[in-house]
């Protein structure tokens, strides 16, 4: 599997933040990559995404909700195999960290060793990526990941 995490400072209370981010059916508002979201119950949601040109449908379950602090959740059928936790660290009472961390098996890649992980942190949107694609995919998809500006934001290696 691959591991992205992402961590942002936001100028908001830790409960807006959390508040922003269970409102799954919003995402495409504001997430480029995500086309829809139903929500089907209180613990389980339909996302069709376009990664890399690439439509993607699948089911997740919220794994777990704890207020103001964290959710996870996992793919539960579908194109992606993937699980992930969202966090909420109060910074202060009008700021916020908020921390990503996702984990999936892309699709035509056989990942390697916990080497294969690829992390990037930022607090603003100038940072740049750190991007990591030890997949063993062919030369050509290599390229790709590490080319796209699209594959770095989703970190997809085919």
């Amino acid at each position: 599997m691959v591991q992205i995490i992402e961590t942002i400072d936001v100028d908001v209370p830790a409960e807006v933040a959390y508040n922003q981010w269970t409102q799954f059916e919003s995402f495409p508002h504001f997430l480029d990559e995500v086309e829809s979201i139903t929500q089907i119950d209180d613990t389980h949601n339909r996302w069709k995404v376009r990664i890399g040109g690439v439509e993607r449908d699948f089911k997740a379950e919220i794994t777990e909700q704890h207020p103001d602090e964290r959710v996870a959740w996992r793919s539960t059928g579908g194109d992606t195999d993937h699980a992930g936790v969202v966090t909420f660290h109060r910074l202060s009472d009008a700021s916020t960290r908020v921390a990503v961390q996702l984990e999936w098996q892309p699709e035509g890649c056989s990942a390697s060793s916990p080497s294969s992980r690829s992390s990037r942190s930022s607090s603003s949107s100038s940072s740049s990526p750190s991007r990591s694609c030890r997949c063993r995919c062919s030369p050509t998809a290599r390229s790709r990941c590490r080319s796209s500006p699209r594959s770095r934001s989703a970190s997809r290696c085919s």
